[in-house]
């Protein structure tokens, strides 16, 4: 139970979000990782929740398009990946592109195996050190604190704690809110 309790907790800190008032980040930027192929998008449960076919266009932006295994519908995103400046080359920050009208930014934190599994991750927006070139909003409608960023560089710098933090050890394991497994057409995801 007490287990249980803190796993709990641990997701909880883990949430929050990352933004930008206007897209920081464009097609010089993204990382070209090549992710093309069938994969089962992943619950923190394990539970597969959708198949999912990306598609790394040339720009190195990634699309997807998925069939939501609860409510068979169909789903379109687009991200770039943008490698951590100082970071391992194993993480990067992840920049939602999936809604073209928007003219901002919200970022999560990608985490791509050894098996090419990507692992997603939010942010702890409480738990950000401040940076030149972020602020914190706060809404007061949902007390939730945001950081908004107006600089690669502070986007940078808050990404690059965030890999350390996810990298290290820790007593409980820091759970993805979601993850990308290739589908090798097997039911146990091609492990």
């Amino acid at each position: 139970m007490l287990r249980a309790l803190l796993a709990v907790i641990v997701c909880l800190a883990l949430t929050g979000c990352w933004m930008s008032e206007h897209r920081i980040f464009g097609e010089g930027d993204w990382a070209h990782v090549n992710l093309t192929g069938k994969y089962k998008r992943e619950a923190a449960n394990g539970d597969d929740e959708a198949s999912v076919v990306l598609t790394t266009q040339p720009n190195g932006l990634i699309v997807g398009v998925g069939i939501d295994l609860k409510e068979d519908q169909t789903q379109h995103t687009a991200m770039g990946l943008v490698p951590i400046q100082g970071g391992s080359g194993k993480y990067f920050l992840a920049v939602d592109r999936s809604d073209p009208k928007d003219t901002g930014d919200v970022y999560f934190i990608a985490h791509l195996t050894d098996d090419n599994e990507l692992d997603m991750f939010m942010p702890d927006c409480e738990g950000t050190a401040p940076v030149q070139g972020m602020t914190v909003e706060k809404s007061n409608l949902t007390e939730i604190v945001s950081r908004a960023f107006t600089t690669k560089a502070a986007v940078m710098a808050a990404a690059l704690q965030a890999e350390k933090f996810l990298s290290a050890s820790h007593v409980i394991g820091i759970v993805p809110f979601g993850r990308l497994v290739p589908d090798d057409g097997s039911d146990d995801g091609g492990k």
